[in-house]
Formats: structure tokens, sequence, C-alpha cells
């Protein structure tokens, strides 16, 4: 992992841009650190990871997933059954509906300060235009912007985002890690 090991302060919009080999690790540290260091609770969008795996995965990093919730949107597509858990939705990678579902979902968590987490918007362009996820990336930002309690993760694979949506995401982000 090349960044130190506080990735953000008080910012309230932070873009991970990283590379293919880097993504899954640095995405769980970045998990990590917001959970455990940060004593965040809050909402994980995740596009192409199932439910199950990220447990798997968070349990093995010692991430507490007492104050997190899940919308899962790849369960069905690699072929994953759905166990019925009261932390998780399971969703489609429409925008439309992840935006309820976050809504809902944010006021369940207990934490004073939350976060949203969106793994992985290069994953949603496979179901969604660029213009849709821009138009949902700047909604879900300035959501997390009006809320006082709330930031922002966005989370790329570089070698699969178009530099373009890239440009947009790190314009609308404080804080931005590349790697």
């Amino acid at each position: 992992m090349m960044y130190n090991s506080k990735p953000f302060e008080d910012e309230k919009t932070i873009f991970l841009n990283a590379g293919a080999d880097e993504y899954a690790g640095s995405t769980i540290k970045l998990l990590k650190y917001t959970v455990n260091e940060r004593g965040m609770g809050g909402v994980y969008i995740t596009i192409a990871k199932p439910y199950e795996h990220l447990i798997e995965e968070m349990d093995k990093q010692g991430i507490n997933s007492e104050h997190l919730y899940f919308i899962d949107c790849g369960s069905d597509d690699v072929g994953v059954g759905r166990t019925e858990v009261e932390n998780c939705v399971f969703s489609t990678p429409n925008q439309s509906k992840i935006m309820m579902e976050v809504n809902s979902l944010l006021k369940k968590v207990k934490t004073k300060n939350k976060f949203i987490l969106l793994d992985c918007i290069s994953t949603l362009l496979v179901y969604n235009n660029e213009k849709s996820v821009r138009d949902f990336t700047m909604w879900l930002m300035s959501d997390v912007r009006l809320s006082g309690d709330v930031i922002g993760i966005l989370v790329t694979i570089k070698e699969d985002t178009p530099p373009t949506l890239v440009g947009f995401l790190k314009a609308m982000s404080e804080k931005v890690i590349e790697l």
C-alpha cells in the first residue's frame, strides 16, 4: 500500500483510483482505517464483490462490521446464492434503486459519523453508461456534502475507468488517492 496510515483526515469526499493490482488491498485498507481507526459506521455499496466474500475478507483483516450495512449488487451476477442477513440488501446495479437503499440504510447506522463507500465505479460502468454513472456519483457526493456527518468514498480501477470520468471524480473529491 502506497498511502500513509491516515489516508484522509477531515475530507468529506475521497476518491481512490487504484490499479488492478492495488485495488482489492487498498480498498480493504481504506475500509479498515475508516471503521476501526475512525470508528465510523456506514453503507458499503458493492457492485462486483458478493457480500459473503466481503465479510470473509473483513473478518480476516479484523474489520468490525457491527455498524456496517451493505448493498450487494454483485451476488446474482457471479452466481453466489443469497443468504438473507439483517445488514445486507440484495439489489441490482440500478442507480435509482441504490440511491433509495442508501438513504434507508444510512438511517440505521448508529455511529456519530458515517460513510458511504461505492465499490467499484468501474464495474458500475458495465451496467450503466458513463453519463448516468457521472450523474449518480454527483448525486451521491452532493448528498454527502449536504450532510454534516457522512463522508463519501468512491473507488475505481484505473485501467477500467474512462479518463473523462476519472477527471470528473477527481474534481468532485476533496482527497484523491492514486495507486
